[in-house]
């Protein structure tokens, strides 16, 4: 993605036990679930985690507009209408 975005966003996709993540993003396995139960997560759901940890944005389905929108207002970089 270098390029893509002004700040850097760094994919990382979570996998139930026993599922591989998609060839080319990083991936780690969520072996006991922790991940899904502390995060509400569903399959398709998206966050958007600043490097301190916090959830600053979280979508049902991932969409790439809103992730831009969500990335300008955590960065600071949002313009009023």
């Amino acid at each position: 993605m270098p390029g893509a975005w002004r700040h850097p966003v760094h994919p990382i996709v979570v996998m139930p036990a026993g599922q591989s993540g998609p060839p080319g993003l990083p991936w780690l396995e969520d072996s006991d679930g922790l991940v899904a139960r502390r995060f509400d997560a569903r399959p398709g759901t998206a966050y958007l985690v600043r490097p301190d940890q916090h959830v600053a944005a979280r979508w049902r389905q991932f969409d790439t507009r809103a992730l831009r929108t969500a990335l300008a207002r955590a960065t600071g970089q949002e313009t009023s209408p």
